[in-house]
């Protein structure tokens, strides 16, 4: 964690070593070097007169200029009135107000050329513009019912290569959905819009598709656009179980599947949701030696220890799991694999069940109990989800056993390795000035779905470098170029408190060959300030709630784990423990 605070810090400290540098070089007076505001925890006075200090408040840093402007109200009392030290020419002021970002600028280009050399991994996936599956059906926000995904309404196909989104090239697939979650095209309904140029057998052509809101964080209410695409995939075994029908045919490690019962093959989905019915596939696979077709018919395999399923009349395969959660002392909803009656219920939240028919059943056996105690009646299920009570009615023959969850399966593992791509310092730092003007633009604008509430502050900024230095170091680099690009072009706005808004007063000075009222540039001042504590306390509530939302997901997806079981294909599943 100590690494995560240096990583912020050393960020902060290099813009504000940048005012500090040219305000000395400049010949202006420096009362305080700060990182942090608020009053002073740890510091020392230097020969040279200034404060230097680490405060209280790590929402950022400041470097006291007196000369520059009266920021008493912040920055604390001057050790020479302003008055009293020689002005500053316009040349002086905007050097030094310029130096902060440029510092961050540079320290963000002397980062990316590290990451030049050593390489930054990515997924495959990413990659590429290509679309490997189209999802058929979405879940919006506020509404429970699955619709069809806007990909799927637009005619979007696998295989299609995405150029632009609203006319802006693209290069990878991260692109893509970024453009599209910033995106800030209406339909005249009010609907979101966006269109999308694409590549199919080499017809080039524009397709309008309606974004709708997924919610991707439900403590903190986060929603973005989304269309329902996921990026082509590279298709290479990576494992083959042993005995698995994969294993009887001869496929091996490092073979490439190539297409799924005589079409083209680019996402490993398609080939799950057929194997994973039990139907015979017909695969053509590719190595170093030949191309060839082989046919696997999948075998039904258990994948986890026994849990409470449910199965609607005359159905041969389960429609909700359940199983015992510590975290809330009763049963919570495993896995729904039929939506005709519990599209309501989302698994990205606990969903516990509270009763059936009216009596409640905590434990797996009381609720096979009580469902089965009335077969020839209709069985009602209510659920606690996402902060509401959520009740189902089922039909009658409505039964429930205790079995393992199986799933037909070919015994195939799919290669997950990691790419090394070494971009050049200025496609990296390029990339995040498109995001940056691209995220600011669509939050000033009224067509857009992207809130101040979805941005980041020192919280959120934390956790993202916790995060990523548990992976890979080198993704810390990353996020270190993305931070500091954003302080530089952040810090830069018209105003007031930041650097922009200095150098727009300077300009104003220069126009009108006087200066500012300080009474006047005080209290704009002091306002801003108050007004940009207040974003970031609002910023960080919400960054509080994401991680709150984030930390419960991995509790859910921890403590389903426990009941998943390695698949093996060495004997038939039981129905019974």
């Amino acid at each position: 964690m100590a690494l995560v605070f240096v990583f912020l810090g050393v960020s902060i400290f290099v813009h504000e070593l940048g005012h500090f540098l040219l305000a000395r070089k400049r010949g202006l007076k420096v009362d305080r070097f700060s990182i942090g505001f608020g009053p002073r925890i740890w510091g020392w006075k230097g020969k040279d007169g200034t404060d230097y200090r680490v405060s209280l408040l790590p929402l950022g840093g400041y470097v006291s200029l007196p000369q520059m402007a009266d920021m008493e109200a912040i920055e604390g009392e001057a050790s020479v009135p302003r008055e009293k030290l020689p002005p500053l020419s316009f040349t002086d002021k905007l050097c030094v107000l310029l130096a902060g970002a440029g510092f961050n600028f540079i320290f963000a280009v002397l980062i990316a050329t590290v990451l030049w050399i050593a390489g930054q991994p990515v997924s495959p996936e990413t990659e590429t513009t290509t679309i490997g599956y189209v999802v058929p059906r979405m879940h919006p926000q506020g509404d429970g019912r699955a619709v069809p995904s806007p990909a799927f309404e637009a005619g979007l196909k696998p295989g299609d290569k995405i150029l632009a989104v609203d006319g802006s090239p693209v290069t990878r697939f991260s692109e893509i959905t970024n453009y599209i979650m910033t995106g800030t095209g209406r339909a005249p309904d009010g609907r979101p819009q966006t269109v999308l140029t694409i590549d199919r057998d080499g017809k080039k052509s524009d397709v309008d598709v309606f974004p709708v809101l997924i919610q991707i964080n439900p403590v903190s209410g986060d929603a973005v656009r989304r269309v329902g695409i996921s990026p082509a995939q590279m298709l290479e075994v990576g494992r083959v179980l042993p005995g698995s029908p994969a294993e009887k045919a001869g496929l091996r490690v490092g073979d490439k599947i190539l297409a799924l019962d005589g079409k083209p093959l680019y996402h490993a989905l398609p080939l799950l949701e057929k194997t994973g019915k039990g139907s015979p596939v017909q695969l053509r696979l590719e190595n170093a030696e030949k191309l060839w077709d082989v046919t696997l018919t999948p075998q039904a395999i258990p994948i986890t220890q026994p849990l409470a399923q449910l199965y609607l009349k005359d159905a041969k395969e389960g429609a909700l799991s359940l199983f015992p959660s510590t975290d809330v002392g009763g049963l919570c909803v495993f896995s729904v694999e039929n939506e005709t009656y519990f599209s309501h219920i989302s698994t990205n939240a606990p969903a516990t069940l509270l009763s059936v028919n009216g009596a409640p059943a905590k434990t797996p056996q009381a609720f096979v109990d009580a469902v089965n105690a009335q077969t020839e009646k209709p069985v009602t299920l209510v659920f606690q989800n996402e902060g509401k009570d959520i009740s189902i009615e089922l039909p009658a023959g409505t039964s429930a056993r205790i079995a393992p969850i199986t799933v037909s399966a070919a015994g195939i593992e799919f290669s997950r390795a990691t790419q090394i791509v070494h971009r050049s310092p200025y496609a990296q730092i390029s990339d995040v000035f498109v995001i940056t003007w691209r995220t600011l633009a669509s939050l000033v604008s009224p067509s857009s779905d992207v809130g101040v509430s979805m941005l980041s502050g020192p919280v959120g900024i934390l956790r993202v470098y916790h995060q990523l230095l548990s992976a890979d170091f080198r993704l810390v680099l990353w996020f270190t170029v993305l931070l500091n690009v954003n302080l530089g072009i952040l810090n830069l706005l018209p105003l007031p408190v930041l650097d922009g808004g200095h150098i727009l007063f300077a300009f104003i000075e220069k126009l009108r060959r006087r200066p500012l009222p300080l009474n006047a540039m005080a209290w704009i001042n002091g306002t801003f300030m108050l007004m940009l504590l207040g974003m970031i306390l609002y910023v960080t509530f919400f960054d509080s709630r994401r991680w709150q939302g984030e930390n419960r997901a991995e509790n859910i997806a921890l403590e389903r784990s426990r009941y998943y079981i390695a698949p093996s294909f060495d004997k038939p599943p039981a129905d019974t423990p």
